[in-house]
C-alpha cells in the first residue's frame, strides 16, 4: 500500500495526483502544475538555468524553445511545458513525442515531481546524439586572449566533454557558443553586437580541431579545468544539450556570450553558479568561479609553440639562448651538446630548440621535413646526456590569478591648481596601467570606459574621457619570435590647441611600433602613431610618436614613464611635448592605487595636472 503525502492541504488531491503520476497512460497535467507551483519549483536555479534565464529574463527568444515565448514568465514557462511534455493525446512517433524534444526539462520535473523513473531510449535523436558525443568526463577550457580578433580579445571559453562512443572509441568533443565577426568596421561590430544581436551558434565540433586552430594558427595557450559532476547530472546536461541543437540562439556580447553561455550551461550541473552570472560576464569570470566553489578536479596547459619559446629562453641566459637558435636556424644541432652548461640549462636548452623548430614549423618557416630532421637530431643529442628534470608550468603566467576584468575608479585631479572630482567605470577589461604580470605583454582593453570630472564649487559635470574601444599591446621584441606593438583607439578624449587650453574632442588614433626588455622587470617601447580628430566644428589629423618605459617593482607596484610629442591636435599646426608619469600599487587582489603626473609644454606655455585615483575590480 503506498503512503499518501499531503499535497495542498487535500487528503483527494495527494490521492489522485499520485495515481495519475504512476499511470503508465496519463499524468493529470493540470495537478503536476499544481505540484509543481506549490513546491516553487518555477523559482528553482536548475529551472532558470535550463531555461537560460536569470532574473525571470530569457537570453533565448526562439518559440520552439520557450512555449510561453508570447507570454513568457517562469512560471507561464513550467505550465507550458508539462502541458506539452505530459500530454496523454500525443501519437507522433517516438523521436518527436514532446518529452524528447525537451528531455532535459522532463528529466528534472520527472524527479522533482516524484514520477516513476524516466527513459528516454526511444528518443532516437537524443539516442543518436549520446553516442556520437558521449559525455563521461566534462572539462572547462580556456583559450587565452587575441587581441587581433574581436570576438576573442577577451579570451574564449567552452566545454570538452570525452567518453566512449557507439564504435567503443575514446571521443572528446568541444560545445562551444561563438558568432561570426566579419571586417573591420569596430562601431558596426559593437552595435549589432550589443543592440541587435548577432546569429549565434551552438557548434559540437571535434576536440582536436579547436585545440589545432587555438594552438597553431591563432599560438594561443589553452587552459583545461576538469570537472567531476555526479553522473546525474551529466546525463542532465546531455539532455539539455540536445534541447538546445535545435534552438536557433542570438549572441550578446555583454550578455550572452561564450562566457554567459558557458555559465548556464554548467549551472545545469550546478545551480550555484547561476548567482555568478552577471552583465558583461567575461570567459576569465567562468573560470574563477568554477574555481571559487571548488569544482576544478585538475589543471592542465597545452602552451602554444610561440608561447613555450618565450618562456624558455627567459629562463636560461641571453648568450645561450642566442646559441640555440643559431643551431636550429642552421638546421645542425650539434654545437647544442658542447654547450658547458650545468644539467637544468642543457635540460631547458633541449627544450627550448624542440620548441622553437615546432614553432617555425606551424607558422611555414620551414618544412616538416626539416622539422623531422631537427626533431632526430634532438633526440640523440638528449640520448647522450639524460637528465630527469621536468617542466610544470601550471602556475606560470596563471590567468586564474588576473584582477577581475571590470572596474569602477575614483579619484582627485588637479589641473593647473583647480581640484577635480574623478569618477568611471570600466566594464569590460583593464588599462595598460593595471596589473599585467600574469600576461607576457603589457595590455590594454577598454569597451565602454566613461569618466567624469565633477566641480564641486561650480556644481558643474563634464566629461573626462569616453572610450568606446581601445586597445594596446606591447609585446617585448624577441630574435626567436619577433613582435609588434601597436594601438588603436575610438572615442572622446581632451585634446590641446595652441595656446595649451584643451576640450573635449572626438578621436580615432592608432600606432605600431616595438617594444624591448631591458631586464627581467624592464620594458622599453617606441610608437609611431596619429590620429584624426574632431573639436569645435573643426576636423584634424595629427601625429604623435611616443617613447617610454613600464617597470615591475617588489611589493606589488609598477612604474611607467611615457614622453611624446603632438602635432596639429585641434588644427593648431604647432606641435607640444606631453610627458606622463604613473605609479600603480596594487594594495590588495581587488583595490588599486593609482598616482599620476603629467607635464605638457610648448615654447609659449605649460600645464601640469596631478592625479590620485582608488579602483575596485570586480
Amino acid at each position: 500500500m503506498p503512503i499518501l503525502l499531503k499535497y495542498g492541504g487535500s487528503f483527494l488531491a495527494s490521492f489522485i495526483l499520485l495515481f495519475f503520476s504512476h499511470s503508465s497512460f496519463a499524468y493529470a497535467p493540470e495537478f503536476l502544475i499544481d505540484s509543481a507551483l506549490s513546491k516553487n519549483l518555477h523559482n528553482n536555479p536548475t529551472w532558470q538555468s535550463l531555461l537560460h534565464a536569470k532574473d525571470g529574463k530569457p537570453n533565448i527568444f526562439d518559440s520552439s524553445f520557450l512555449i510561453s515565448a508570447d507570454d513568457f514568465s517562469l512560471e507561464n514557462e513550467m505550465k507550458e511545458t508539462i502541458n506539452f511534455i505530459f500530454d496523454s493525446n500525443s501519437n507522433s512517433n517516438s523521436n518527436s513525442k514532446p518529452h524528447c524534444r525537451f528531455p532535459a526539462r522532463y528529466l528534472w520535473l520527472s524527479k522533482k515531481l516524484g514520477l516513476p523513473e524516466v527513459d528516454l531510449s526511444r528518443c532516437l535523436g537524443l539516442k543518436e546524439f549520446a553516442e556520437k558525443a558521449p559525455i563521461d568526463d566534462i572539462s572547462l577550457i580556456y583559450a587565452s586572449a587575441n587581441l587581433v580578433s574581436p570576438s576573442s580579445m577577451m579570451g574564449h571559453v567552452f566545454l570538452k566533454i570525452g567518453g566512449v562512443n557507439a564504435e567503443k572509441k575514446q571521443a572528446e568533443h568541444s560545445l562551444s557558443y561563438f558568432t561570426e565577426v566579419r571586417g573591420i568596421n569596430v562601431p558596426k561590430l559593437l552595435f549589432e553586437s550589443l543592440v541587435t544581436g548577432k546569429e549565434g551558434y551552438f557548434a559540437l565540433n571535434p576536440y582536436s580541431d579547436n585545440l589545432h586552430y587555438y594552438l597553431q594558427e591563432e599560438q594561443r595557450n589553452v587552459w583545461e579545468y576538469h570537472l567531476a559532476p555526479s553522473k546525474s547530472k551529466i546525463q542532465l546536461l546531455q539532455a539539455h544539450l540536445w534541447e538546445l541543437k535545435q534552438t536557433k540562439l542570438r549572441y550578446f556580447f555583454d550578455d550572452y556570450n561564450c562566457a554567459t553561455f558557458t555559465f548556464y550551461l554548467l549551472s545545469v550541473t550546478e545551480p550555484d553558479l547561476l548567482l555568478k552570472i552577471t552583465p558583461r560576464t567575461s570567459p576569465l569570470d567562468v573560470a574563477k568561479a568554477v574555481e571559487g566553489i571548488d569544482l576544478i578536479d585538475k589543471t592542465s596547459l597545452t602552451p602554444s609553440y610561440k608561447w613555450k619559446t618565450r618562456m624558455l629562453q627567459e629562463a636560461i641566459p641571453i648568450k645561450v639562448a642566442s646559441q640555440v637558435k643559431q643551431a636550429v636556424d642552421s638546421g645542425d644541432l650539434s654545437s647544442i651538446s658542447l654547450l658547458p652548461l650545468n644539467e637544468q640549462d642543457y635540460f631547458l636548452s633541449i627544450e627550448l630548440s624542440r620548441s622553437y623548430a615546432k614553432y617555425l614549423y606551424e607558422v611555414g618557416r620551414i618544412t616538416k621535413l626539416s622539422l623531422s630532421s631537427l626533431l632526430n637530431q634532438i633526440e640523440k643529442i638528449n640520448d647522450v646526456r639524460k637528465t630527469d628534470f621536468k617542466i610544470d608550468i601550471s602556475n606560470y603566467k596563471n590567468p586564474l590569478k588576473t584582477p577581475d576584468d571590470s572596474q569602477f575608479y575614483a579619484g582627485i585631479v588637479n589641473f593647473d591648481g583647480s581640484s577635480l572630482l574623478k569618477l568611471g567605470l570600466l566594464p569590460a577589461s583593464k588599462t595598460i596601467e593595471d596589473d599585467n604580470r600574469q600576461f607576457f605583454a603589457e595590455t590594454e582593453l577598454r569597451i565602454f570606459d566613461l569618466s567624469v570630472l565633477i566641480d564641486i564649487e561650480e556644481q558643474r559635470i563634464r566629461l573626462n574621457e569616453f572610450k568606446l574601444y581601445s586597445v594596446s599591446s606591447l609585446i617585448p621584441r624577441d630574435d626567436f619570435t619577433g613582435g609588434i606593438s601597436g594601438r588603436f583607439s575610438i572615442g572622446a578624449e581632451h585634446h590641446y590647441d595652441k595656446n595649451l587650453d584643451r576640450g573635449s574632442a572626438f578621436d580615432v588614433s592608432g600606432g605600431l611600433g616595438l617594444s624591448y626588455n631591458l631586464g627581467t622587470d624592464i620594458l622599453f617601447y617606441s610608437i609611431i602613431g596619429g590620429g584624426a580628430g574632431y573639436r569645435a566644428g573643426k576636423a584634424y589629423a595629427y601625429s604623435e610618436p611616443e617613447i617610454g618605459f613600464v617597470v615591475d617593482e617588489i611589493f606589488d607596484m609598477k612604474s611607467m614613464v611615457s614622453l611624446s610629442n603632438v602635432w596639429n591636435q585641434s588644427g593648431s599646426k604647432q606641435s607640444y611635448y606631453k610627458f606622463r608619469f604613473n605609479q600603480s600599487a596594487f594594495l590588495l587582489n581587488d583595490i588599486g592605487l593609482f598616482l599620476g603626473y603629467e607635464r605638457v609644454w610648448n615654447k609659449n606655455d605649460k600645464r601640469n595636472q596631478f592625479d590620485v585615483t582608488f579602483k575596485y575590480y570586480y
